[in-house]
């Protein structure tokens, strides 16, 4: 019984972890080249795993890692300011 119950647990373990190892670079790479040039703070923020709100504080306080852009007051964020931040390649 319990060499029953124990194999059922190891199944289990066992493709778990599979779905989790089927995350790969290629499939994140093509995440990027699907961005447009600019981003909307809610879009920015998702990509960035942040609450738009704290988009705005960086540009509202001018104190973020990245600056966005106004368009008739409507702050845009450049794809290559989140990938380099992202990337580790921001100066702040």
């Amino acid at each position: 019984m319990n060499q029953v119950i124990g194999d059922k647990k190891a199944a289990l373990l066992t493709k778990g972890n599979s779905a989790a190892s089927n995350l790969t670079a290629p499939e994140t790479q093509e995440k990027d080249l699907e961005l447009p040039e600019l981003l909307t703070t809610s879009n920015a923020a998702k990509y960035l795993n942040r609450a738009p709100q704290t988009l705005r504080k960086w540009a509202c306080l001018g104190i973020g890692p990245i600056q966005p852009i106004r368009i008739f007051g409507r702050l845009s964020w450049r794809r290559s300011d989140l990938l380099a931040l992202l990337g580790g390649n921001h100066g702040g």
